[in-house]
């Protein structure tokens, strides 16, 4: 596979893609894609996550209507609708019952976390090869389960969606990414509150 992006371009270049091509993905760029986020770090080592591919037309276009808050394929531009045009919906998923040992010592869960690293591992890798991507966090578990049979023991965190931009090139997008904050916006220098003075990044 071709990935002749830095890290620091590949990060400006991927961006929430909304319009795709009905060109489907190859096999192999879906495997590597797999691939990169199968490597993803996990706390122990639970590697937590199950993933649904979705490429079947009509299951995708059930999922384009299983928005939260009662929104349908009728909802406003911007809605769950538009991953009807996807050629893959990853549903990545979470299994239950599954615990990092200090858990319950730090009162906290890092299955999360552990499947927001994988989640974006596969965007990364998804726009090395040009593909776009936009991670889905509203669609409602309750109308998704029945769609992909999914079972008790695993639980929907969110869908991913993947596929080419209409204009076949990420660079290309006409609308640019939006504003992200400057590092000196929310990183301060060993106590919060101090000022950090980035210098120019480089590698």
């Amino acid at each position: 596979m071709k990935t002749d992006f830095d890290f620091l371009s590949l990060c400006r270049l991927r961006r929430s893609v909304r319009r795709f091509s009905p060109e489907p993905l190859r096999p192999g760029e879906l495997a590597w894609i797999l691939e990169c986020a199968r490597l993803a770090p996990s706390a122990c080592n639970l590697q937590p996550w199950q993933v649904v591919i979705v490429d079947d037309r009509d299951t995708i276009r059930d999922l384009s209507s299983c928005a939260a808050f009662g929104l349908s394929k009728t909802a406003a531009p911007g809605s769950i609708a538009f991953i009807a045009d996807a050629p893959v919906v990853l549903a990545l998923c979470l299994k239950r019952g599954l615990a990092h040992k200090v858990s319950s010592l730090v009162d906290m869960d890092f299955s999360c976390l552990d499947l927001g690293i994988f989640g974006e591992h596969v965007v990364l890798a998804a726009a090395s090869l040009g593909i776009g991507s936009c991670w889905i966090g509203m669609a409602s578990e309750r109308r998704v389960r029945p769609v992909l049979g999914l079972p008790r023991s695993v639980r929907l965190l969110a869908l991913i969606a993947l596929g080419r931009p209409p204009s076949g090139s990420l660079a290309s997008l006409e609308s640019p990414p939006r504003r992200r904050m400057d590092a000196a916006e929310f990183c301060w220098h060993n106590r919060y509150g101090v000022p950090w003075n980035p210098p120019p990044a480089e590698r």
